[in-house]
């Protein structure tokens, strides 16, 4: 009888005690006590369905691991579940998919495409190569570009303090230095001393000033305030006041 139960029960999802002893043509209370066996051995699984109404009773189904798939003859001979039914008609139903063809100049194209990735490949592999081996000489190339970089910025600080001492210079030339064109004889005045250089200046005033100084500081002993006569214009000719 058990192996009856099994095999109803293979070809349909779950069902009654009672639908079980009509398959199986045995008297229901035997078939419940064997039932109530196989639940108790693990062969079959049950739940109480209809719980609360008039008519609740059991429903039983293989457990998944004892569950045999049912040959076509058997299939020929019991009757189909309803959900069986209708995935074996949708299955017979569902037309065949055709599988694309793929002609020789995509191939080629593919082929091409993989050749191109294996030589980028390639080169990124040389480029890592050289990267290695040629690295203690751009380690080295580095070392001597910062040295002369430092170098540059100390010759560039060198030429702004030239460049400074040169327009000091200038300036001072300017201030000792008086333009022919704004000579007036009644506006200047020299201060002359022993080791001091002598010096113009455009008013008897500012002459005073530097002799007086000169000799406050003791740098001179003595300092003459100084009126020019005459001066000599392009070299050679002699003009008088």
């Amino acid at each position: 009888m058990r192996a009856e139960i099994e095999k109803y029960l293979g070809t349909v999802m779950q069902s009654t005690a009672k639908t079980i002893a009509d398959r199986v043509g045995a008297d229901r209370l035997l078939v419940s006590r064997e039932l109530n066996a196989m639940v108790s051995c693990g062969i079959l699984e049950r739940k109480l369905e209809g719980v609360g109404g008039r008519h609740s009773e059991y429903i039983y189904w293989l457990t998944r691991k004892d569950a045999q798939p049912v040959s076509k003859e058997d299939h020929k001979e019991s009757p189909k579940s309803l959900l069986e039914a209708v995935v074996t008609a949708g299955n017979n139903a569902s037309p065949k998919v055709a599988k694309p063809e793929v002609t020789d100049a995509e191939l080629g194209t593919v082929e091409e495409a993989l050749d191109l990735a294996l030589q980028l490949q390639a080169v990124i592999r040389e480029r890592d190569d050289l990267r290695v081996q040629h690295g203690a000489v751009v380690d080295s190339f580095e070392v001597y570009r910062t040295a002369a970089v430092v170098e540059i910025d100390g010759l560039k600080e060198v030429i702004t303090k030239l460049r400074a001492n040169n327009a000091a210079l200038e300036r001072r030339i300017d201030e000792l230095t008086l333009v022919d064109a704004e000579f007036v004889p009644s506006q200047v005045f020299v201060t002359l001393g022993r080791t001091a250089a002598p010096k113009r200046h455009r008013t008897l005033e500012k002459a005073q000033r530097r002799a007086q100084l000169l000799v406050r500081t003791d740098k001179e002993s003595e300092v003459l305030v100084l009126e020019p006569v005459g001066r000599v214009v392009r070299g050679a000719e002699w003009r008088s006041q």
